[in-house]
């Protein structure tokens, strides 16, 4: 068995690093190159991975998914946590003069796609909205003023698949109102999927 020493200092036996060489690699400090492996273990709470996805087209206006939810999707994790944000305008008109409530954003996670227009409760529900405004006789054909609608949640994964993002809209209550939900080049929707290998999750119940 050969053995490589530097002065009195052991450095390499046969194929093995000496235990102070070995000491030190792991003191090189920035590593500029390189590719980490699926076996690197990263700190709590970390985010291992983002997609982003920007919605430029695709206006719809009524109930329903607000885009085909194929076109949205990652690959889930079993076992793995993950953040989905999404970022869109959209109003709600008075078409007819009985007054008329706000609407309704449901942010889903599914492992089955759905076509815009589709209005369907199936999946996993992340986080849900209400926003606009009472509507009024007075509102009837009047212009209604576009609002931001933010939507998060956290998704954890129960199984290794590929997993649609879509966002629901619905009336919360008749249906003489139109509902607006508008995408375009300087107005896009945003979506953005943040993947956590071990995140801790904490549902709190505040007190009464």
């Amino acid at each position: 068995m050969a053995t490589l020493k530097m002065g009195s200092t052991t450095v390499l036996t046969d194929t093995t690093l000496a235990n102070a060489v070995q000491d030190n690699v792991t003191r090189l400090g920035t590593v500029t190159a390189g590719t980490l492996g699926s076996g690197v273990t990263f700190p709590a709470n970390h985010a291992t991975n983002t997609l982003v996805w920007k919605i430029t087209s695709g206006d719809y206006t009524g109930a329903g998914s607000i885009w085909n939810s194929a076109n949205v999707s990652f690959s889930g994790v079993n076992g793995k946590a993950y953040e989905i944000s999404v970022f869109y305008n959209a109003r709600n008109c008075a078409t007819a003069s009985t007054p008329r409530r706000d609407i309704q954003s449901a942010l889903i996670v599914h492992n089955v796609t759905h076509a815009e227009g589709v209005l369907t409760s199936a999946g996993t529900l992340i986080a849900n909205s209400s926003s606009g405004r009472y509507l009024i006789a007075a509102d009837v054909g009047a212009a209604c003023d576009y609002h931001y609608i933010n939507l998060i949640g956290y998704f954890e994964c129960g199984a290794d698949d590929t997993y649609y993002i879509r966002v629901n809209t619905n009336y919360n209550s008749g249906t003489d109102q139109d509902i607006y939900n508008y995408m375009s080049a300087t107005n896009p929707a945003w979506v953005i999927v943040r993947e956590f290998p071990n995140l801790t999750i904490t549902a709190i119940t505040p007190p009464p």
